[in-house]
């Protein structure tokens, strides 16, 4: 190997820590603020609404732009790139098994605002050492950054978001309920509008004519209502009904969370013998039965039987979680597959706020 190979070897070896470790910071980014909420309202207030914009805030700002940034880079293919989804989908996993339990700990010691600090460096590291390695795309046709569609979109999932958020509050039929929901609609609507007037745009509509496309970006969504909005919402019940400190409550969180760090790659294994559709089919139906057994747990009597179902809940939602990412690509062309990963990734974050709002 001579010492340009050696050198690109490196920088790939860089690239791909870069983004695990920014696959790391994504659930603590996600635990960390569920297990922090208690504190920050007993030191600063705010009423419910206010404090769900603590996590919702991250996933907006996240969902709104990762669909523009996958347009930009693709540095994997082929058998690497399914090497490299692996141990993203493992550092992946690994963050959302120990972040609660991380969290409790940053919280307990030095205060909910280390949890947020921790984020800032983690994401400092990423800028400093993988995005300079990074190569634009291989699409020589690419147009780099959609302004105008980042606007709308943004916009779009912002209001539609602040518009559940609040309906309770204004009540469904009310008038800023309505105006924010119609907004967000008209919005969408100019965003597919400024999609289809563009040469290279950063969202194929095209793409979505495709069945099998179109059911892999089913899949983020249904994650995000029986598993993410659990790993949110279950740390603030555990606080706050159940009485738990912030380090037991994360440490109640390993049933649901630790079948992420094992898991997903026994789904990489068996989906050398086994379709990866009925897989992910099979894993969602497991899933929905550790759902329906949660839904008939008692809530502030402080039982251990609920790990069971979260247990459960954590091992069917781990199949189609190890599988989907690489699904994502494998349905389009190779030179597409930046604008799939972004599809991909913002129906996820788009999916997870939305269903966090509800």
């Amino acid at each position: 190997m001579d010492a340009n190979m050696k050198a690109a070897h490196t920088d790939k070896t860089i690239v791909l820590a870069a983004v695990c470790l920014a696959g790391l910071m994504m659930p603590l980014s996600f635990t960390g603020p569920a297990v922090a909420t208690p504190a920050i309202a007993r030191d600063l207030g705010g009423s419910p609404v206010a404090l769900a914009w603590v996590v919702n805030a991250f996933v907006l700002a996240f969902g709104s732009f990762v669909l523009a940034a996958g347009t930009l880079a693709q540095e994997f293919e082929g058998p690497a790139r399914t090497r490299a989804f692996s141990l993203l989908g493992t550092t992946f996993g690994v963050g959302l098994a120990f972040g609660p339990i991380w969290s409790g700990l940053l919280i307990e010691h030095f205060g909910w605002r280390s949890i947020f600090l921790t984020g800032a460096v983690i994401g400092a590291l990423v800028l400093l050492f993988g995005v300079p390695r990074m190569r634009e795309t291989r699409d020589p046709d690419a147009r780099g950054m959609d302004g105008w569609g980042t606007l709308t979109f943004t916009v779009a999932l912002s209001l539609l978001i602040f518009g559940i958020v609040t309906g309770p509050q204004y009540g469904w039929t009310g008038t800023a309920t309505l105006a924010l929901l119609g907004a967000a609609l008209a919005m969408l609507a100019a965003f597919v509008a400024i999609e289809l007037k563009r040469a290279r745009p950063m969202l194929d509509l095209s793409l979505f004519r495709y069945p099998r496309f179109v059911g892999v970006q089913l899949l983020p969504l249904a994650t995000a209502v029986c598993y993410v909005v659990l790993l949110i919402l279950l740390p603030i019940g555990f606080i706050g009904v159940e009485g738990y400190s912030e380090l037991k409550a994360g440490m109640m969180m390993i049933p649901l969370s630790l079948p992420m760090a094992i898991v997903p790659f026994l789904a990489g294994l068996l989906a050398r013998r086994y379709p990866a559709g009925a897989l992910s089919a099979g894993g969602l139906v497991i899933a929905a039965a550790g759902l329906a057994w949660l839904a008939t747990m008692p809530v502030g009597q402080q039982s251990m039987a609920i790990i069971w179902p979260m247990l459960l809940i954590g091992i069917g939602t781990g199949l189609p979680w190890g599988l989907m990412d690489d699904l994502s690509v494998s349905v389009v062309p190779k030179e597409r597959a930046g604008m799939a990963t972004g599809i991909f990734s913002t129906m996820r974050l788009a999916g997870e706020a939305v269903a966090l709002a509800g």
